[in-house]
């Protein structure tokens, strides 16, 4: 990582990371609400939430809505949701074919 603005970078006690620029200038943010984030132990803002998306350059529905490995993502659910099985089938049909000529196609 380029570090031409910030020549020293090092935690501190209670989860406090020191941040220090060529300039002079100190910031010492509290990491904590971060990680209780990341470890599932706070409910971020959707402000939060949506600049978080941006900066992973995902969709806030991503970040939203963990799927599980096995399951199907939600906007899939959402999308086939009220549909008869037969209905869904001809979806998914199209979405084959569709595959199969764009690889087709390589």
């Amino acid at each position: 990582m380029d570090r031409r603005y910030l020549p020293a970078v090092a935690p501190l006690p209670d989860y406090i990371l020191q941040v220090d620029f060529v300039s002079g200038a100190r910031l010492l943010p509290d990491m904590k609400p971060y990680l209780d984030m990341e470890n599932g132990k706070a409910t971020p803002k959707l402000d939060t939430v949506a600049f978080f998306a941006r900066r992973l350059e995902v969709s806030a529905d991503a970040v939203i809505h963990d799927t599980p490995e096995d399951d199907v993502p939600f906007c899939v659910k959402q999308f086939f949701a009220g549909m008869s099985e037969e209905e869904a089938a001809g979806y998914i049909r199209l979405c084959e074919d569709a595959e199969k000529i764009r690889t087709k196609n390589r």
